[in-house]
């Protein structure tokens, strides 16, 4: 026979140290999850790591994710595999460095001090 969820949760609580369980029922919980508790999502971006699922090529924020997404794709496997990893890891970060270099420092940082001075 399977267990209910509250029966889980209770077997789970009795099972804690009581140093856990004091600071547990101190909360008035009796799991770690009720700890951290539920909120709604602060805005569109959230979480962060998903946020990137909605950049297009129309924005040139877009285009440079794509960019730096197809430099990764092809010069990490090069890199790992290398017989010279310096050589390999300069030639990445090289490639890496032009593309947020080209799209994302303002246009007057661009001017004033020179891509390659960066």
């Amino acid at each position: 026979m399977q267990q209910s969820r509250v029966d889980r949760q209770k077997n789970s609580f009795d099972g804690l140290n009581d140093d856990v369980k004091k600071a547990f029922q101190a909360y008035g919980v009796e799991t770690y999850v009720e700890m951290l508790g539920t909120n709604e999502a602060p805005g569109p971006w959230y979480p962060m790591w998903s946020f990137s699922n909605n950049f297009t090529t129309d924005t040139e924020g877009g285009m440079a994710w794509t960019k730096i997404g197809e430099v990764k794709h092809e010069q990490l496997p090069q890199v790992v595999m290398a017989k010279d990893f310096d050589s390999a890891w300069k030639t990445y970060m090289d490639a890496h460095g032009s593309v947020w270099r080209g799209f994302l420092l303002p246009p007057t940082c661009r001017l004033d001090y020179g891509v390659s001075k960066l």
